[in-house]
């Protein structure tokens, strides 16, 4: 599943992951993404710090709280510090600075997947 408040974003990144042969949905909205979540129990969710609405440490805390196991990897273009060491201790696998290198988040989901919940390869990004 890719989220973003962007319908551009989630194509061109459901694209990129359907490419390296992940199973992703996506969701233009917080709310939506979480429904999904809930349903759906993604293995890897990448997480955009700053959305309308909900942010994604909210969005992050939330999903911890409905008991989602899965990787979360957060990432944002303009956060602090403060925001990566909040992320790290609600439990995200990962903390990216955009702009993304592809290749790097390629990598980083491959290790989220090998060291989070084991099974199927759906992905849900929510950004």
């Amino acid at each position: 599943m890719v989220v973003h408040h962007e319908p551009s974003v989630c194509q061109s990144l459901t694209e990129l992951l359907n490419a390296e042969g992940y199973l992703v949905t996506s969701a233009t909205n917080c709310p939506r993404a979480l429904a999904l979540a809930v349903e759906t129990r993604p293995d890897l969710i990448l997480l955009d710090c700053v959305m309308p609405h909900l942010d994604g440490l909210a969005v992050l805390r939330s999903l911890r709280q409905g008991g989602h196991e899965g990787s979360v990897i957060v990432f944002a273009a303009n956060e602090t510090l403060a925001a990566a060491r909040e992320a790290m201790s609600l439990g995200a696998y990962d903390y990216i600075i955009e702009p993304i290198n592809v290749d790097l988040l390629k990598q980083i989901v491959r290790e989220g997947l090998e060291n989070g919940v084991p099974g199927s390869r759906d992905l849900a990004c929510v950004f």
